[in-house]
């Protein structure tokens, strides 16, 4: 059964309600724990994927995958500013 655009609409309205009520400090560490949370199955991943791996190294390739996410989502979003020569 899939749901109506009715029920659709109404949990979207509760979950804006409940964000608008949340406390800015609530809203950071839930961002925090979610992170971290995902961040612990990342590190699960890669251990199945390389076993041979201590969890160091499972940190590194972590960190690595995500620099490269961020170096991707990141690019021609920032350019070198032009400069024009400015008389005093």
């Amino acid at each position: 059964m899939m749901p109506t655009q009715t029920l659709i609409d109404s949990i979207y309205s509760e979950r804006v309600k409940r964000a608008r009520v949340t406390a800015p400090d609530k809203k950071l560490m839930d961002g925090f724990f979610l992170f971290e949370e995902s961040r612990r199955w990342a590190l699960a991943g890669i251990q199945a994927e390389f076993p041979e791996v201590d969890p160091s190294q499972a940190e590194q390739i972590f960190c690595e995958r995500l620099n490269r996410l961020r170096r991707r989502d990141e690019q021609d979003l920032y350019r070198p500013l032009e400069v024009t020569h400015v008389e005093l």
